[in-house]
């Protein structure tokens, strides 16, 4: 198994009902939701997973080079964090940055901010952004200390990411330490896409 230092994990799983149609694969100016998240990783990270579900599969890897994997059987339909548990059990790397795929205005800039505190703060084990007095626990940035805890939640269902950030060491990021709150704007439904 390849070692890396730093992993990106597209997130492109969820159920995606209020918008109606898989997001992963909505287009918007020509490319697949999916592909932004890339576009911000790529040059940031040593190795991109994207982690689906099995009816999305085959469309995803039709439109990308990088691999698709799928939730674990056992902790399948858990939602983002059976998402980062699949990604560390499957690829093994020090820092893992993850982006969800409905995140379309996210940048490069963002991330290189974002893996900045990994060198600053190395004792810790999650960097969280707080926007708008809202954590984005998907366009974040975990060690890899944080599997096992992850998957004692997993069993134990605990779902919720808040719930993960009380047991790890975790840094929450002022709004103030970034420039572009669109950047961290996501999409819910087709009418996000262009607000009035």
């Amino acid at each position: 198994m390849n070692s890396y230092q730093i992993v990106g994990i597209v997130l492109a799983g969820g159920a995606s009902r209020r918008f109606g149609e898989p997001k992963a694969l909505y287009h918007i100016d020509g490319r697949p939701f999916f592909q932004y998240s890339i576009e911000a990783l790529k040059n940031t990270v040593e190795n991109i997973t994207i982690v689906s579900q099995p009816e999305l599969l085959e469309s995803i890897k039709q439109q990308t080079t990088y691999e698709v994997i799928f939730d674990v059987e056992k902790f399948r339909g858990f939602g983002p964090l059976a998402g980062i548990y699949t990604c560390m059990k499957k690829v093994q790397s020090e820092w893992y940055v993850t982006l969800p795929c409905d995140t379309p205005f996210i940048t490069e800039e963002i991330i290189i901010r974002l893996l900045s505190y990994t060198k600053k703060y190395p004792e810790q084990d999650a960097f969280i952004p707080k926007i708008a007095g809202k954590n984005q626990p998907l366009i974040a940035v975990y060690h890899r200390r944080c599997l096992p805890t992850v998957e004692k939640h997993l069993k134990e269902h605990q779902l919720k990411m808040g719930a993960l950030f009380k047991v790890i060491n975790t840094k929450f990021l002022d709004e103030n330490e970034f420039n572009n709150f669109e950047a961290f704007r996501n999409i819910n439904t087709k009418k996000d896409i262009a607000p009035d």
